[in-house]
C-alpha cells in the first residue's frame, strides 16, 4: 500500500521553524558549546583595565612675577572625555586649581602662572617663592566605545602627573637718570633735582624720598615721600620732582613745612625690596645751603 506524500503546505511551515531555531541560538551559547569541546569562542565585549598616564613637558619652570602666563605641554591617554584637575601647593598648603582642556587625542597645555594666581592668590601679585603644581584625576573614571557591539567600556584609574617645580623670581627693580652732582643754594631759595625714571615696578611698589643732615646723620623719610605706583604690569615710568629745599612734617599748624637750615644735607631715593621687587636705593644729591 502506498503512503501519499504530504502536500506543499505541511512543508513550508517545517522549514521555517527548523531556519527559526538556528537563528535563535546565542553566541553565547555557541561560545559554551565550542569551550566544552575545547575550541575558544569569539570574544564577547567586556570592561577593559586602562593605567592612566599624565605626561607634562617640563617639571620645572622659572619666571619673574607678574608674567601673565607659563604654559607647559600636557598630554593624557585618557582623551578628553574626563576632569583633569590642577593642584598648587604654596607655603606647604595645597590649593585646587582648575580644569585643564585638552583634544580629543588627550593633548593639551597647563598655565603654571594663571593656576598659581588663581588657586592661592585669587589673582592677586604672587610673591617670589618656590611653588609646586601637578595635575591629577581625582578617582577612577569610565568611558565608552559606542563603535564596537555591543559598546566597549574603558576602566580608567586614578593617577597624578610628576610634580612641576616653579620657581617665581622679584622684578629687578631700578631707578635711572638720578643725578647726583652737588647742588648749592641759598638759604629759603629752592633748587631744582633730577627727574629720575622707576624701571620694573609692580602695584605693591612705592618710591620713597629720604633726607639727612651731615654725611652721617640718620636717614629719615620725607613726610609724604612714600610714593604709590600703579601698574598692573611692569612698568618705566618717569618722575618729575619740583624745585627742592623744604622738608615736609605733619601739620601741627598752618604751615607744614620747613625750610633746609644752612649746612649740608643729603637727599636719595628708595625702592623698598618687596615679595615682587628686588628695591633699589640711589646715591645721594649733596644738598649744600648756604
Amino acid at each position: 500500500m502506498s503512503v501519499a506524500a504530504p502536500e506543499q503546505s505541511q512543508l513550508v511551515p517545517i522549514y521555517w521553524r527548523t531556519v527559526r531555531i538556528r537563528t535563535l541560538l546565542t553566541t553565547a551559547a555557541v561560545s559554551a558549546a565550542l569551550v566544552a569541546g575545547g575550541v575558544a569562542g569569539p570574544a564577547s565585549a567586556a570592561d577593559v583595565a586602562v593605567q592612566t598616564v599624565i605626561n607634562v613637558g617640563t617639571t620645572a619652570v622659572t619666571y619673574p612675577t607678574y608674567t601673565d602666563n607659563a604654559l607647559v605641554p600636557i598630554s593624557t591617554n585618557a582623551g578628553d572625555n574626563s576632569l583633569l584637575t590642577t593642584y598648587v601647593v604654596a607655603n606647604g598648603v595645597t590649593f585646587k586649581g582648575s580644569y585643564v582642556r585638552r583634544d580629543a587625542a588627550g593633548n593639551g597645555s597647563l598655565d603654571v602662572a594663571d593656576q598659581i594666581a588663581y588657586a592661592a592668590y585669587q589673582y592677586k601679585e604672587v610673591p617670589a617663592g618656590t611653588y609646586t603644581v601637578y595635575v591629577g584625576f581625582d578617582a577612577p573614571f569610565t568611558d565608552y566605545d559606542f563603535s564596537t557591539s555591543p559598546s566597549t567600556k574603558y576602566n580608567y584609574t586614578a593617577a597624578t602627573s610628576a610634580p612641576i617645580t616653579v620657581t617665581v623670581t622679584k622684578l629687578a627693580t631700578d631707578i635711572t637718570g638720578w643725578k647726583t652732582k652737588t647742588k648749592t643754594v641759598k638759604y629759603k631759595k629752592t633748587t631744582k633735582v633730577s627727574n629720575p625714571t622707576l624701571v620694573n615696578f609692580g602695584t605693591d611698589t612705592k618710591l620713597v624720598v629720604q633726607y639727612r643732615k651731615g654725611a652721617k646723620g640718620k636717614w629719615k623719610t620725607v613726610y609724604g615721600g612714600e610714593i604709590p605706583l600703579y601698574s598692573s604690569t611692569p612698568s618705566a615710568q618717569k618722575i618729575e620732582f619740583k624745585k627742592f629745599n623744604t622738608i615736609y612734617k605733619p601739620a601741627k599748624k598752618a604751615k607744614n613745612t620747613k625750610f633746609l637750615t644752612r649746612g649740608k644735607w643729603y637727599i636719595r631715593l628708595v625702592i623698598p625690596e618687596s615679595a615682587t621687587v628686588t628695591g633699589k636705593t640711589t646715591k645721594a644729591i649733596k644738598i649744600v645751603v648756604k
